[in-house]
């Protein structure tokens, strides 16, 4: 059931999947280029002057700073099938709406607040027809957010919990301390190197960032706010391809605007589904298809298994266990070794992690499952 927290003036729905930012992209062919602001239109390009040989040219970007956020726009050259066309850009997000509608997310029945934001700051005219905007601007990079009120013991086990979850290669877990200030998270990979594969995923303290990183946000739209224990779920979605492999039909911004809360929070669990552990069902299923062991090594193996359940170990600690217990020769010790660096190996490939002291995630998932994680 979602959850609702009321406030003096307004209020603040939480454990419901919104819109938290995306790029938009649009023909201005479209929207006409005298209808945009006229810095974004021109380049700035480094030259010899005796020569007039260009060296350099670079798109200018549009920034206009307002009160606790910047509004980025540009205008870039897409080629398609040969076909060249200038496309303006503009990172939007939720801070468009400078209220306590902030936590909505962005949605189709706000989006017109965003729209006029963008008249108002001048990055567009008053000429630009709302409707034609609407159906002809696509999206990327669409950041789809949670926020939860989660006490500090608890959102503790979550984090903790993550430690446990999948290194997909080539992705790092980054715990998150915001300079020192106690926003402590978690992260895998970022937004710069995000794909469908390895997806950006962030979990943090809200509270903490609006009163550090975005105070004067805060400040300026948010006073009556109680940030109380108020944490972030962010997940990003990539580009069209990544849309599609959710079922959306395609990356349009109409498109966008028109997914529901449940369609967006189901694309929120599968892409945390990449790196959450296999449940314990999954991991016994896993071990029966696993390969084959010699008899001697399966035997050390559930020897290792059953220290793991009984003390709590991850297997690195049960097999330096192992070792210390082991009263063989030195030959016969080399070859323990040998064998328990293959098991290691093994239990690895099945996708378990060697330094967890937990050996299943399942007495942790129904903290994630409370809070519609999974």
């Amino acid at each position: 059931m979602t959850k609702v927290v009321k406030y003096p003036n307004h209020k603040v729905v939480l454990q419901k999947a919104s819109i938290d930012s995306f790029q938009i992209y649009i023909p201005l062919s479209i929207i006409g280029r005298e209808n945009v602001h006229e810095s974004v239109l021109f380049n700035t390009i480094e030259y010899i002057e005796e020569t007039s040989e260009i060296i350099k040219e670079k798109r200018n970007k549009l920034k206009v700073d307002c009160v606790g956020y910047s509004i980025y726009a540009y205008v870039r050259n897409k080629n398609t099938n040969g076909l060249v066309q200038e496309e303006l850009v503009i990172l939007l997000n939720a801070k468009f709406l400078e209220s306590p509608k902030y936590f909505e997310g962005i949605t189709k029945d706000n989006f017109p607040i965003i729209f006029n934001q963008l008249i108002e700051k001048k990055v567009l005219s008053d000429k630009v027809n709302y409707a034609e905007f609407i159906k002809h601007s696509s999206v990327t990079d669409l950041d789809v957010k949670q926020d939860f009120k989660v006490p500090s013991e608890e959102w503790d086990i979550i984090r903790k919990a993550t430690k446990e979850f999948k290194r997909l290669d080539g992705v790092a877990s980054i715990p998150m301390y915001n300079g020192g200030k106690g926003n402590v998270g978690f992260q895998f990979n970022n937004r710069e190197r995000s794909t469908m594969y390895k997806p950006f995923l962030k979990g943090y303290s809200k509270e903490v960032e609006l009163n550090t990183k975005s105070k004067d946000f805060k400040d300026a739209y948010l006073s009556d706010v109680d940030l109380t224990d108020l944490r972030r779920i962010e997940v990003q979605v990539k580009d069209k391809k990544h849309f599609q492999s959710f079922g959306v039909k395609d990356n349009s911004l109409e498109t966008i605007l028109n997914l529901s809360h449940k369609e967006l929070h189901e694309i929120q669990c599968k892409i945390f589904d990449k790196y959450k552990p296999i449940s314990f069902k999954e991991e016994k299923v896993k071990r029966k298809a696993s390969e084959k062991l010699d008899y001697k090594s399966q035997f050390i193996y559930e020897v290792i298994l059953q220290k793991m359940a009984s003390d709590s170990m991850s297997f690195t600690t049960a097999s330096i266990w192992a070792m210390n217990v082991y009263n063989g020769d030195r030959k016969q010790r080399y070859a323990l070794k040998k064998t328990l660096s293959k098991l290691s190996n093994h239990y690895e490939k099945k996708g378990f992690n060697i330094l967890s002291n937990t050996y299943s995630f399942a007495s942790k998932t129904k903290i994630f499952q409370y809070y519609k994680l999974i």
